[in-house]
């Protein structure tokens, strides 16, 4: 599987402080009901004009084709570098 771009529960409110958010999975794996995938944060953030890249893992769990739960982790250090 190729690069993919992601919508989290979180970020059309980044995309709202941040200049080109993005989520990008780099890695995606699935077992049963869970799907992590593993990428990076990349933005701009409006107030600094500082940039940065988080890496992050998402942990999915699905039920009869449904999202049940969903967990991320995330480098929050890089982040708070660029406010």
């Amino acid at each position: 599987m190729g690069p993919r771009r992601s919508s989290t529960p979180c970020s059309s409110g980044w995309r709202r402080d941040w200049d080109d958010f993005s989520a990008t999975a780099n890695d995606v794996v699935v077992e049963g009901n869970r799907i992590v995938s593993f990428g990076s944060y990349d933005g701009k953030y409006k107030r600094t004009g500082k940039s940065m890249t988080a890496q992050f893992a998402h942990l999915w769990r699905v039920r009869d084709r449904k999202i049940t739960s969903f967990r991320m982790y995330t480098d929050t250090a890089k982040i708070l570098e660029a406010l």
